[in-house]
């Protein structure tokens, strides 16, 4: 086996139809949304020209509100806020409602963490749970007279 060395050659592809024609259109959604609707305004059908004018007359000017209607709103925020717990609380009720063993947060060793006496219960149940499972498969195992041999 001989290995040479060879010119680079690199391989892509091009699509034609994915060539930008002229002028780069824009992206921006804004941009997009007002053609569509002059597009639907002049050869839209009744209800969808109805719709394009329910749509402009719904849209909420925010800077138009003035500063009295934002204040109400991020009033009634906080004070709904307020009353959910902060993440410390939140994550020291769900670790003693855990369904698992308690832990030891200011352990420095991976035996430290949890009680062995309770992980010893915990391999016991799964070993119960695991021979109460192959059991329940074996007494089920019966063929069925719906599935014919082939």
């Amino acid at each position: 086996m001989n290995l040479r060395a060879v010119p680079l050659f690199l391989v892509s592809h091009h699509v034609k139809a994915l060539q930008l024609s002229g002028a780069p259109a824009s992206t921006h959604r804004s941009d997009y949304s007002v053609a569509r609707n002059q597009l639907g305004e002049a050869f839209g059908t009744k209800k969808a020209r109805a719709a394009i004018r329910a749509v402009e007359r719904n849209k909420i000017d925010v800077g138009a509100m003035g500063d009295g209607v934002q204040n109400v709103i991020q009033n009634m925020i906080q004070s709904n806020t307020s009353l959910l717990p902060q993440k410390l609380e939140a994550e020291k009720s769900a670790n003693t409602h855990r369904l698992i063993p308690r832990f030891n947060e200011q352990a420095s060793s991976p035996s430290e963490v949890s009680a062995s006496h309770l992980l010893a219960s915990l391999s016991y149940a799964s070993a119960r749970f695991t021979l109460l499972s192959a059991s329940f498969r074996m007494r089920n195992s019966k063929p069925s007279r719906w599935i014919k041999p082939h």
